[in-house]
């Protein structure tokens, strides 16, 4: 018996009688005059990497549910074992709501899918619950030196599993975005209640990034205004060591002050919420990219000027001679410049 099938929408390319490079056989790879590959090529955006990165979301839908925004981050913890099932381990997808197809839109890192989703200010937020942010995980051991088969079972649980539910550690928000003209008090990103973390859009329209224990709390605010209506680059930064907030703004430190040690927890029952939460903070605006990390620029062995290089000048936007694309990219290694 044959079960239905659904099938799946894909651009099969497209075909050629000629070669699309010039003279492949004999070393020459740049495109030939009329090539098949011109203006094939995409753009696509590759973040730097950052420290114990446990989220991290383009803002593209799912595919086939526009309410699925895909958790795209990987952190090798421990409890990846068995390299057959990592594709079982935990991911943090957000879910849109009052999302439709219409909320996705194309954006400046990259022009291979719509990968922007748009926030109305009235009723539309993203949320992930806090139940999938503090798992459980039993872990099977298997000892491969033991031929009798022995094995063990291993919990991973509180601190040990890792997700953006913060607790004592250092720890980053990095995000892509863009407010409409004049938009204020509007929620970025936050997962508080008693004790956790908020990145907003305050009353002046700068970017306020606080955190709150039981008995502390600590904010800082930029020193400028972001919402202009252009695309922003955000890092807030918790460094507990140094006791000190920072939040860097388009490739630079914009702003700095007192933070909190490493002995107050962040940890709460509140669901993960962008771009606004049931009852209030709707942003308005458009996102493209998020991400949180469990550690701080430095903790990741760079800063903010080699990430912010890497992601608005990174060789992946070049080909392999070095040179930009001319108008949309051409397939293949080399741009068509002659």
């Amino acid at each position: 018996m044959l079960k239905e099938v659904k099938s799946i929408a894909y651009d099969l390319g497209v075909e050629s009688k000629k070669s699309p490079m010039k003279d492949p056989a004999d070393g020459d790879f740049s495109l030939s005059d009329g090539s098949a590959a011109l203006d094939r090529g995409v753009k696509a955006f590759v973040p730097w990497a950052t420290y114990a990165n446990v989220g991290e979301w383009n803002f593209h839908s799912a595919g086939n549910d526009p309410a699925r925004l895909i958790d795209e981050h990987w952190y090798m913890t421990p409890y990846y074992y068995v390299r057959d099932t990592y594709y079982r381990n935990p991911q943090f997808p957000l879910t849109g709501v009052n999302f439709t197809k219409a909320n996705y839109v194309a954006g400046p890192l990259e022009d291979w899918t719509k990968g922007a989703c748009t926030f109305n200010w009235q009723d539309q937020y993203a949320v992930c619950p806090n139940a999938q942010l503090n798992r459980s995980l039993v872990i099977p051991i298997k000892f491969r030196w033991d031929k009798s088969g022995q094995k063990e079972t291993r919990t991973v649980a509180g601190k040990d599993f890792k997700s953006p539910q913060i607790y004592d550690s250092n720890f980053l928000i990095e995000a892509y975005f863009k407010t409409v003209p004049g938009h204020t008090k509007g929620i970025l990103c936050q997962k508080i209640g008693h004790a956790g973390y908020s990145l907003s859009v305050n009353r002046s329209g700068g970017i306020t990034f606080a955190v709150r224990g039981e008995k502390t709390s600590a904010s800082v605010r930029s020193a400028v205004a972001v919402n202009d209506g252009n695309w922003h680059h955000v890092i807030a930064e918790c460094d507990r060591g140094a006791r000190k907030l920072v939040l860097y703004l388009n490739g630079r430190k914009n702003s700095t002050a007192p933070g909190i040690g490493g002995s107050v927890s962040l940890f709460n029952s509140s669901d993960l919420y962008v771009g606004g939460t049931p009852d209030r903070g709707c942003f308005h605006g458009t996102f493209e990219f998020l991400r949180i990390s469990l550690g701080t620029l430095k903790d990741a062995k760079t800063d903010i000027g080699e990430l912010y290089a890497w992601e608005f000048d990174g060789p992946f936007l070049y080909d392999f001679s070095g040179n930009k694309p001319r108008g949309k990219r051409d397939a293949g290694a080399l741009e068509k410049v002659d």
